[in-house]
């Protein structure tokens, strides 16, 4: 396993922060071409990506993020690519890695 930089927060233990701070709140994945998010062609816009929306349940605008899919096609991939996409959904939400 890579080496974890100090303070580092996982997306398990941000979800957890941030549902103590809004109890309502979902969080949703998409596979959708990047295209559909403005990005691109030259930077993957014609790649597909996985995207989160973490809705707060409230009157806040959704926090939402994508990550470029890989192409194993794999359900632990799948797994692996929703985490990585919550973790920047989260970040932009307000709950950084370094906590």
């Amino acid at each position: 396993m890579a080496d974890m930089k100090d303070g580092y927060a996982p997306p398990g233990l941000r979800w957890g922060l941030l549902l103590e701070d809004h109890p309502n709140a979902t969080v949703c994945f998409t596979y959708e071409q990047a295209s559909l998010h403005d990005v691109p062609p030259e930077f993957g816009g014609d790649r597909p990506v996985c995207v989160a929306t973490i809705d707060f349940g409230s009157d806040r605008p959704p926090a939402v993020a994508y990550k470029v899919a890989g192409s194993t096609g794999d359900p632990d991939g799948w797994n692996l690519l929703c985490t990585k996409t919550l973790g920047r959904a989260l970040k932009r939400a307000g709950y950084p890695d370094d906590m």
